[in-house]
């Protein structure tokens, strides 16, 4: 019996090594949302892989066609046309992000904003023609923002604006909500191993076989180099917003992608900031709301979401300092 039963451990042993052995990893990419949309699936058996990659990307180009402001078909473009004081019907996706916009507003101050949408596009044409906008104009936007300039009516998926001085701009929400709903789409799928990266933005389902979940690597800006370390994660998301790659320069001031609500300009600090958090939504307004308020305000915001992770990069400061919020991480060496 002993020997028999040695055999079967054997067998199953081999068996096992045998199944984590065809286990592979299927990356796809396509361009969407100004950048490069990375699907990677971790699966034995492919057999209908490529018809739900393709759904993937479909839903994808759906959602984009609600929250873009550079397509001018799209719903939130026709949304910033329409009059105020008029009932606007608009779809149950745009009223969900909208709602989660409101609270993201009230949760963090004011520091999370859709409506700098004409600021974010001061901002674009800055970066483009070198023209700084007067700041007149720019006083005359700021006074036309906060979350009290619309009325959301779920029941009826309507909107109403109380004027027409201010447009939308989902920007630092509406990647993560569409990394969420492909991760959701691929759960559904039977493809639960997978990992969206939506520009930056990561979706991350159950683990890899045999890991500890993706794994994903952490820029940390410095003055002279750019460190890397290795995040460990599964199903959970994680965003990272910074002035690194998206800025322009006035004298000796850079001046970020990310609008501070108070000055109308984009945000000059060049601390990078990084969210971990439950979804991809999350991660993405939280990211972009602690990159505008103080490393104190940030701590504080980020208390309000226990299972979020919060990790500064200061990079004024003369030595190196990385701080986290939240719960303990650990870096891969």
């Amino acid at each position: 019996m002993g020997r028999h039963y040695y055999f079967l451990l054997i067998s199953v042993f081999l068996l096992f090594r045998l199944q984590a052995d065809a286990q592979k990893k299927y990356s796809f990419s396509q361009a969407k949302m100004g950048s490069e949309m990375i699907i990677t699936v971790d699966a034995i058996d492919t057999t209908g892989l490529s018809k739900s990659i393709f759904e993937a990307y479909q839903l994808t180009d759906d959602l984009v066609k609600i929250f873009s402001d550079y397509d001018p078909d799209s719903e939130l473009n026709k949304v910033n046309l329409a009059p105020a004081h008029k009932p606007i019907k608009i779809s149950s996706e745009m009223m969900i992000l909208l709602a989660m916009s409101q609270d993201a507003f009230r949760q963090s101050g004011g520091a999370f904003d859709i409506t700098l949408g004409k600021l974010t596009k001061a901002w674009r044409r800055t970066k483009a023609t070198g023209i700084i906008t007067h700041p007149d104009t720019l006083s005359w936007y700021k006074l036309y923002t906060g979350s009290h300039q619309f009325t959301i009516h779920p029941p009826e998926n309507v909107l109403i604006k109380m004027n027409n001085q201010f447009d939308f701009d989902l920007g630092g929400i509406a990647k993560g909500y569409i990394a969420d709903k492909v991760s959701k789409f691929l759960n559904a799928s039977g493809w639960e191993r997978h990992l969206i990266d939506a520009g930056g933005d990561m979706v991350a389902g159950d683990p890899p076989t045999g890991s500890c979940g993706w794994k994903i690597a952490l820029e940390l800006p410095n003055k002279n180099e750019v460190l890397q370390r290795v995040l460990c994660i599964k199903n959970q998301a994680v965003a990272t917003s910074g002035s690194t790659y998206q800025h322009y320069i006035v004298g000796h001031e850079t001046y970020s992608h990310i609008i501070q609500p108070k000055s109308g300009l984009g945000i000059s600090k060049t601390d990078n900031v990084t969210v971990i958090a439950p979804t991809g939504a999350d991660a993405d307004w939280l990211a972009t709301a602690c990159s505008v308020l103080s490393w104190q305000k940030s701590k504080s915001l980020i208390k309000q979401f226990p299972s979020s992770t919060l990790i500064v990069t200061l990079t004024e400061v003369k030595n190196r300092d990385h701080r986290f919020a939240g719960k303990k991480i650990k870096f891969l060496k």
